[in-house]
This record gives structure tokens, sequence and C-alpha cells, in this order.
């Protein structure tokens, strides 16, 4: 059956099938009560945005396909989610590279907070294109071939850029009283959540005193101590400016914290890599086998505590996740186990 969605439509209404039936939700009650729905994606509907101006471009706009263009913008996926379920309460998108879905995430997280919503689904999306790899590419930012083989060195001091994923995440957060009540499966409790700058206004680098602010932000207003953390999932992807800043903070405010990251495993997923850190870290507090960084063979921030050589079972009660974009824009989430 031919159908007109584009590739990271469908991730996003998977991956929001799976968060209201795991979350044990009716469809119906979403609108009962309510719900919010906050979503991110760095590129959009980009295949079906290629096709629809292609023709227009090599044809003429008299030969525009009308039916591809509602499928074709920064908005589809979550009108689409809106649509599908029903969800007619608050509603935002971001369109804001690798953070996307850390905004998203941190609005909902900020409504619930101050009441005016009960529950809300929150998350992220994108897929490969031939476009986004190109840009990358022309960036420089991809990692080139080492030994000939194409490889994502986190941490690493022969680390040469990140790889591409793609793919999407949906949460379901809720008010604590609300979620006891209807006896819900609780993977954690959000504690925390900061977004901050941490590029040089005066020259656009990334800059580690600002992480190092963002970072003590989350602290502060999470209300723990460096010493409870007891996993920072990293943003490391590869990235040369990125992964040294962040480690540098590291190293800086909590230089026993354990360390790990899954950009190696998933790639770098744009706009839905917040919400699969997220996703992610709540797996960790409830299986409590913490995955090793793949590929770190020689660190260039020494003296850390990275997760090497294979996976460890740790008893996990506070998380930390970060995401960077390049551009220099971070969302920071503190992730407390419940048990």
């Amino acid at each position: 059956r031919k159908t007109y969605l584009d590739r990271s439509s469908e991730f996003a209404l998977a991956s929001a099938n799976l968060a209201i039936s795991d979350a044990g939700l009716e469809v119906t009650s979403l609108k009962e009560r309510k719900a919010g729905l906050f979503f991110g994606t760095a590129f959009g509907s980009i295949n079906t945005a290629s096709l629809f101006y292609s023709d227009v471009i090599k044809k003429g706009p008299k030969f525009a396909k009308p039916i591809l263009f509602p499928h074709a913008y920064p908005n589809t996926a979550i009108s689409l989610l809106a649509i599908e379920y029903g969800i007619d309460g608050f509603h935002d998108n971001f369109a804001s590279g690798i953070v996307s879905a850390g905004y998203a995430i941190l609005e909902a997280f900020d409504l619930i907070r101050e009441g005016r919503l009960k529950i809300a689904l929150a998350g992220g999306c994108d897929a490969l294109s031939e476009h986004v790899l190109t840009m990358y590419e022309q960036t420089g930012m991809l990692s080139s071939t080492i030994n000939g083989k194409e490889l994502c060195l986190p941490c690493d001091i022969n680390r040469n850029g990140f790889m591409l994923g793609e793919g999407a995440g949906m949460i379901v957060l809720e008010d604590a009283e609300s979620a006891m009540v209807r006896n819900a499966r609780i993977y954690a409790e959000l504690a925390g959540a900061v977004t901050g700058v941490v590029s040089d206004p005066t020259t656009d680098q990334l800059n580690p005193q600002l992480m190092i602010k963002a970072l003590q932000l989350l602290i502060d207003k999470s209300k723990i101590k460096p010493a409870e953390i007891d996993l920072y999932l990293a943003n490391a992807n590869g990235s040369i400016i990125a992964d040294l800043i962040e480690m540098q903070t590291i190293a800086s405010l909590m230089p026993d914290v354990a360390i790990s990251t899954v950009k190696p495993l998933t790639g770098e997923t744009c706009g839905a890599s917040a919400v699969l850190q997220v996703i992610t870290g709540c797996s960790l507090l409830q299986n409590e086998v913490v995955p090793h960084i793949l590929n770190l063979n020689k660190p260039e921030v020494e003296k850390l505590f990275y997760i090497r050589n294979a996976p460890q079972h740790r008893k996990l009660k506070l998380v930390v996740t970060c995401t960077i974009d390049p551009g220099g824009a971070v969302t920071l989430f503190a992730l407390k186990s419940l048990r």
C-alpha cells in the first residue's frame, strides 16, 4: 500500500504508539486529560520536501504534487501525531538542531511543574537523507575512515568526527501524583532539566567555562550533589571539539563520576538525540547494566572514570544526560530512580 508519509513521520508515529502503550494509557484518555504534545526535529520531512521541490525546480510549479506538500514541512510529524491520537492540548514543535527533542522535553517538564498540565508526550525524530549527509560531510563534521573503517571514537585522541544515525523517541511525562493514582509504571523522576548556550558569542567557539556553568546550573536546580551522580551519559559522539569540552567539564566538576555514551551504537540521531539519551538513562536506571564506550582506546582527557572494555553492572540511583549541538546549545537532564 502506497503512502505519502515521510520516513521521519513513520518513526514519530511508531515511537508514540510504543510510548503510549508502555505507559498503559488509552488513546481516548489523552484527549480527555488534555495531554500536551511537544516534539523536535532538526531536519523535518526533508526527504519528502526534496521530492516536492525537485519537481518544481526541474519541471515547473504546475508539475508540483499537491499531495506531497502537507508531508513536507517541519511540523508534519507533530501534526500527524495530534491527528492520530486526538491530542488537542498544548502543542509545540522545535526545529533546533541536535537539541530539538531536549527543548521539547524541557517545555513539557516546565508546564507540568507549573501545574498547567498533568501529562504530556515529548520526543523527537530525524531520518537519514542524502541532503543531511552531504551537509555534514561538507562541514567536515563526519568521521572519515580510519584503517579503512568508518568509526566513531568518542573521547579518543584520534577521533575525527561523528557518524549519523536515524530514528525517533517519545516519552510520557506525568505529574507524580497522577501517575501513582493510575498505578503507572514509572521509570524515573525527572529531577531537573536545563538548557544553555555554551558557545562564546564573540568567537562562536564552544567554551568550557560556559559548559561548566550549564552543568552547575543543573546540579543546583536539581538539588543534587556531584558525588551523588552515579553515571554521566555523555553527548560524546566523536566530535573533535565538543567531546573535549564535555570531558574537560567533567574533569573540573566531578572527576570521579562514571562516564558512558551510546553514540557509537546509535550514531548521531540529530533531532531525536536528546530524547534517546533520556530513554537510555531511564533504561539504565531500571536494568543497572551500563554499556562500555566502544572504540575508546586512548582518551584525550585522562584520569576520568570511563566505562571501558566491557559493560558493567552498577546500582544506579541518579543519571545525568547531556546533548550538545555543534552550534553551542546544550540540554541537560537529571534522572532519579524511585526504587
